[in-house]
């Protein structure tokens, strides 16, 4: 006979008691039932003074997963009253005194509830009921939602709260009386599907005690014990990929020729192989993914021609298609779960079809901003084309992201849009499942335990205030560190707002929320955070992916964060040899084993780290400038083709150090997704570069840049140019770019005559700067003797210069010329050999005593 030790997980895990300290034995509660139900309720005593009359009854004939429910009840009733709970089978004596029935199988259950079988309660759901002996009737008609009954008692009616899967607050109540309207309902979660995939988020009992249900791509391998295997099928957990269940010449533009009968037809026999696999010889269900290449798609001339006819949706033929191959599988499994795709190239739904009743559909937006929900602001096309899916395909499922990808320790501010989103999807009934993914291959992200225990809550009931269950986790997990932990929360909310900052999953750390002031501040809520826990090992362990966030963006961007500082007048030493060594500890104790999604290692990070910058200057593009009308990318915010990419120091480049990149090979080389420019404008971009131009003519091509718009590549070839000196040049890249998910590439040809190319910097500049009332106003000065100009270019050239702020210099090609400190300047007689000019373009920029700058350039004989 199974007994309440079974339930050895929860007794081995760290617990606390709430309320401080070990309850007294006269300690006692009665939990109260809705005030509507009050007229009907009556009261259970389950314990008193630490014993207890009451019994757990189980089937004898029930399932691993019963049996383990069984066991789970009785081990925390006996943690929460002190008493011991016996479990008594059905082929047992019968209780002489009050039980819990746990499942559906005994004759007791089916005399407190005699239509359980006929209530719609799916696979997840249960009831509660109570009859005149006092016992208490915990089932679903199906295992996973008695197990779920069990978790749902024990969490929400009796206080057990699973924060995590190594911490745990169970509540200590000697005395228990309870309400028996609180158990006289019906559950049933709102999401058939729930699953979040995390590297924080492998053990299956914490899943199940948190009332998710799924696990598709695991990647993290983890045992599942049996009383906890029971997954839901909905969305299926195994996939299979287009260009593999057809031949080769069935491939075509990235994806396969989808209005093909041939195609079609391999397609569904390669399914149907698969599924026979999966069900006869593997045990498994009848379930399966059918998913699009996870790339572009340049459709070919029947598959355009047929999505033209469906409201341009490239989806068209994919759902077209999709339908013929579930038509053909479900003849040989009528019951087939299947799945596709609405993701990338076919996020937007079709006009005019309907997809299969076996066939699910994963809406995926990844390209999402998710700093605010789906449905609103720049989400708003997601919001519609999600809605209009719905009226595509009742089974929906959406596949939401929460986390960035490129730079797992970014801080990632979607605390309160996430819920937000859960609960507007909740609006659609077609939508069904719920699948979020966060970074998965290594945990320690932060606040990653609160994302799963406010998603968890409102997946089952999207009517939660999600403000009050953040609190409630904040509170729980954090102890007396929760009210710097909730104004972390705030502060970090509050920048992304203030500064209209997008949070993209693939985003590199550039965004303005993430400026001095608000890290500065962050840093000082978790210093008294810290302090606030001193000595307690655990709260310690649950403040240290936070920290690690504030550290990685404070070290990575420590010389800007320092000039910020210098220019608000402030004193600010970011302590880096400490912090950086503080940064490996918190890392080694969460376990965090990579902090990019291409498993860059942690001592790559160290190496990132270490490397001391100079505080960037002001690109001569940008001089005068307002701070919002340009960005700035250096090498920390670019992605590198690291087997050709070389980082070194460089005493030219803007902030010390540049990228090497080959000549001689062809490759991207770098990347940048457009999602890093600010939202609502048009940006011209920047390169500044330097070429070893090796033996090539001015005319051999020496660069390939554009962007990755699918299905098509637009980019560009330019030629070695003057660039060719060995000095830094700002390159104009030809079109205007807007925030996006696209990717921006650079790179080089193929060619064996170049030398080495060095990028210092990429950076933006808005297409409609605002003016900066403080910038230097420079003018030509007229009259031959200052001025001689030929067309566009002079023979010599003088300027006048005013600043409000009084004129303190001026740079010529990059010679300092120190001017006295007047409101009026002038700087005369500039032709080759004089100041630093030079044959050909030259720049002039003047500078303010406070720093402001005006640029101008001049072509000189």
């Amino acid at each position: 006979m199974p007994n309440d030790n079974d339930a050895g997980s929860g007794i081995t895990r760290r617990t606390l008691l709430q309320a401080s300290g070990i309850a007294t034995a006269a300690a006692a509660v009665t939990l109260a039932a809705p005030a509507q139900d009050a007229h009907a309720s009556t009261t259970l005593t389950v314990s008193s003074a630490g014993a207890t009359t009451y019994s757990i009854y189980v089937g004898a004939t029930e399932d691993a997963i019963v049996m383990h429910a069984a066991n789970e009840l009785a081990a925390y009733l006996g943690r929460i009253t002190g008493a011991a709970f016996p479990i008594v089978l059905s082929t047992d004596p019968t209780p002489t005194g009050p039980c819990f029935i746990v499942g559906a199988t005994t004759a007791l259950a089916g005399a407190v509830e005699p239509n359980l079988a006929s209530i719609a309660l799916g696979e997840d759901g249960f009831v509660f009921r109570t009859d005149a002996n006092g016992n208490i009737l915990i089932a679903g008609n199906h295992s996973r939602g008695t197990l779920n009954g069990v978790y749902f008692a024990l969490d929400r009616i009796l206080g057990v709260r699973w924060f995590s899967d190594s911490f745990e607050t169970v509540p200590s109540h000697p005395t228990l009386v309870m309400s028996s309207a609180e158990f006289t309902r019906d559950e049933v979660p709102r999401f058939r599907f729930r699953n979040i995939m995390s590297g924080d988020v492998t053990d299956p009992t914490y899943i199940h005690r948190n009332l998710l249900n799924g696990r598709a791509f695991q990647h993290i391998p983890v045992t599942t014990p049996a009383g906890v295997d029971t997954w839901s099928q909905y969305f299926p957990d195994i996939q299979m990929f287009l260009a593999s269940g057809v031949d080769a010449s069935k491939r075509y533009g990235g994806q396969i020729l989808m209005m093909d009968s041939a195609a079609r037809s391999q397609l569904t026999t390669y399914l149907l192989n698969n599924l026979e696999w999966r069900v006869f010889y593997m045990g498994g269900p009848r379930s399966y993914q059918v998913n699009q290449n996870d790339t572009v798609w340049t459709p070919d001339s029947d598959s355009a021609a047929f999505a033209a006819l469906h409201g341009d949706a490239l989806s068209a033929p994919l759902v077209d298609m999709m339908n013929e191959v579930a038509a053909g599988t479900v003849v040989w499994y009528p019951d087939v779960q299947l799945s596709m795709q609405a993701y990338q190239w076919s996020l937007k739904p079709p006009t005019g079809l309907t997809v299969h009743p076996n066939m699910a559909v994963v809406f995926a937006p990844i390209d999402a901003n998710f700093a605010t929900s789906l449905f609103e602001g720049s989400n708003t096309e997601v919001g519609e084309f999600l809605t209009d899916w719905c009226d595509v395909s009742a089974n929906m499922i959406v596949w939401n992201y929460t986390g960035n990808f490129r730079n797992y320790l970014q801080p990632y501010p979607d605390y309160h849009a996430h819920p937000e989103s859960i609960k507007d999807i909740a609006a659609h009934s077609e939508i069904q499942g719920y699948f979020s993914q966060s970074p998965f291959d290594t945990p320690g992200l932060e606040l990653a335990a609160m994302r799963l225990w406010v998603h968890s809550r409102l997946l089952w009931d999207p009517s939660l205030n999600a403000s009050d269950l953040i609190q409630e986790f904040v509170n729980g997990f954090f102890g007396p560190a929760a009210p710097f932990v909730s104004d972390y929360i705030d502060l970090m909310v509050s920048a992304l707002e203030s500064t209209s900052s997008s949070l993209s999953c693939l985003s590199a750390p550039v965004g303005a929320y993430l400026r001095y002031e608000t890290m500065r501040d962050a840093d000082a809520l978790l210093t008294s955070a810290f302090a606030a826990v001193s000595g307690n090992a655990q709260y310690t362990l649950h403040l240290q992916p936070i920290r690690a966030t504030i550290d990685y963006i404070i070290l990575l961007r420590r010389a800007n964060f320092s000039a910020r500082a210098t220019e608000l007048g402030q004193t600010w030493d970011p302590d880096t040899t400490n912090r950086l060594a503080r940064l490996q500890a918190d890392l080694a104790a969460i376990g965090m084993e990579f902090w990019t999604g291409d498993s860059s290692t942690i001592a790559e990070l160290v190496a990132l780290l270490s490397i001391e910058r100079t505080a960037a200057v002001v690109p001569d593009a940008a001089i005068g400038l307002l701070p919002q009308d340009w960005v700035d990318f250096q090498d920390p915010d670019l992605v590198l083709d690291k087997p050709n990419c070389t980082l070194l120091a460089d005493p030219l480049a803007s902030d010390g150090y540049a990228i090497k990149l080959p000549g001689n090979l062809f490759s991207w080389f770098l990347q940048m997704r457009l999602n890093s420019l600010p939202v609502g404008r048009d940006w011209k971009l920047f390169v500044r570069l330097r070429v070893d131009p090796g033996t090539a003519t001015a005319s051999s091509l020496m660069m390939r840049y554009g962007v990755y718009a699918p299905p098509i590549w637009n980019d560009y070839a330019d030629p070695v140019p003057v660039v060719a000196d060995g000095a830094y040049h700002e390159i104009e890249l030809q079109g205007t770019y807007t925030n996006s998910n696209l990717l921006f590439y650079f790179g080089g040809f193929d060619n064996n005559l170049l030398g080495d190319v060095y990028v210092d910097r990429v950076f933006a500049i808005a297409t409609d700067p605002a003016p900066n009332p403080d910038a230097p106003a420079v003018t030509v000065k007229e009259g031959s003797e200052f001025t001689v100009q030929t067309g566009d270019s002079y023979d010599m050239v003088s300027f006048k210069l005013h600043a409000r702020q009084k004129i303190d210099r001026v740079i010529l090609n990059g010679v300092v010329k120190d001017l006295t400190n007047n409101e009026w300047s002038d700087v005369n007689f500039i032709k080759p050999g004089v100041f630093g000019a030079k044959k050909g373009r030259n720049s002039l920029v003047a500078y303010d005593t406070v720093g402001n700058g005006k640029l101008v350039q001049f072509i000189l004989n």
